[in-house]
C-alpha cells in the first residue's frame, strides 16, 4: 500500500520482503540491525549500503496497524482535488506553467491555426462524446451516475446549435471521426465493468472544457470567427457556481469509495487525457491548413 507520512509528506510504498521506497531511498528492514538503505546490483540482488535513520512517523506509517486510508496529494480537500492534482501533472508546461510536468508539444497552443473544417470536425467529435455521457447519466438507474443529471455543464444542445450555424457558413458537413467513435466504445465498455472509473473521464472532459477549453475557444473565436463566441462556450449561469456544485456532488459520491476504488479512478486520468487529446487534435494544426 502507499501512504504519505512525516512533516515533509514523504511518499513511501510498502513492498514485498519489507522493502520501502521513499525520498530517503530504498530501505530494507532487518530484525537485527533495524532499517538499512539498500541498492540493487547488476546481478539483480539487493546490497546493503548502510544503516539508515528513519523518522518515527515514517516507520509508523509502514508498520502501524491503525492506518485506515492512505493519503494522496489533495485528499484533505476531497476527491475532486485528488483528481485535479493528477490531471494538472499531465498538462504540458505551456498549458499549465505552474503545475504541468510534461514537455511542451512541438506545436504550442498559441501556434494552432486550424481551418473552419478542422474546427467543425472538433465540434462534431466533441458532440459525440458529450451525447454519450449525457445520455448515459440521463437514462441510468445507477444512483451514483444519476447524481450528474442536469448539472448545467451539459454541452450537447449548444454544440448542435454551433454545428448547424457552421454548416450555414458553407463549411462542408462532416461525420464523427474514427477516434471519437473509439472513445465512445471505450467508455461503453468501462461503464459495464468500472463505473467509478467512468467518472474520471466525465470529470476531466467537462472540467477541462471550462478551463483550458475556454482559453482555446477564445483564441479560436479571434482567429476564425471575428470574435464571435459560440454557444459551446456559454453556460446557463456563472460556470464557477456550476463547477462548485458539481465538486460537492463528486466529493459526496466518492466519500463512500474505498481507497482502492479511488485509486482505480485516478489511474484512468492518463487514458482520459489520451482519448480527449485525439479530439482536441483536430485543432492542433499548423498555419498551412485551408478550408
Amino acid at each position: 500500500w502507499e501512504s504519505l507520512a512525516s512533516e515533509r509528506c514523504v511518499t513511501v510504498m510498502k513492498m514485498k520482503s519489507g522493502f520501502v521506497v521513499g525520498e530517503v531511498g530504498v530501505l530494507a528492514r532487518d530484525e537485527v540491525h533495524g532499517w538499512n538503505e539498500v541498492m540493487r546490483t547488476r546481478g539483480n540482488r539487493w546490497q546493503v549500503k548502510g544503516r539508515c535513520r528513519v523518522k518515527p512517523m515514517l516507520v509508523a506509517a509502514v508498520e502501524g496497524d491503525g492506518v485506515e486510508e492512505e493519503r494522496r496529494p489533495g485528499s484533505r480537500k476531497g476527491f475532486v482535488e485528488e483528481m485535479r492534482f493528477v490531471a494538472m501533472r499531465l498538462h504540458t508546461r505551456d498549458q499549465a506553467p505552474r503545475e504541468g510536468t510534461q514537455e511542451e508539444s512541438a506545436l504550442p497552443i498559441s501556434e494552432w491555426r486550424p481551418s473552419l473544417r478542422d474546427y467543425l470536425q472538433f465540434l462534431v467529435d466533441s458532440k459525440l462524446i458529450y451525447d454519450f455521457m449525457e445520455q448515459t447519466v440521463a437514462s441510468t438507474d445507477d444512483p451514483m451516475l444519476s447524481e450528474f443529471r442536469d448539472t448545467g455543464l451539459e454541452r450537447s444542445g449548444p454544440l448542435a446549435d454551433d454545428i448547424q450555424w457552421l454548416e450555414t457558413q458553407n463549411v462542408p458537413r462532416c461525420e464523427p471521426s474514427a477516434a471519437a467513435k473509439k472513445y465512445v466504445d471505450y467508455l461503453t465498455n468501462l461503464l459495464e465493468s468500472r463505473q467509478p472509473a467512468f467518472l474520471c473521464h466525465w470529470y476531466n472532459y467537462y472540467f477541462a472544457h471550462t478551463a483550458g477549453g475556454r482559453m482555446i475557444g477564445k483564441m479560436m473565436s479571434t482567429i476564425l470567427f471575428d470574435g464571435k463566441t459560440l454557444r459551446f462556450y456559454q453556460w446557463p449561469r456563472d460556470v464557477k457556481e456550476i463547477l462548485n456544485d458539481v465538486r460537492v456532488k463528486i466529493d459526496r459520491v466518492a466519500k463512500e469509495w474505498s481507497r482502492q476504488v479511488k485509486d482505480d479512478c485516478l489511474e484512468e486520468t492518463s487514458l482520459a487525457f489520451a482519448y480527449s487529446g485525439t479530439i482536441l487534435g483536430n485543432l492542433a494544426k499548423a498555419p498551412t491548413s485551408k478550408v
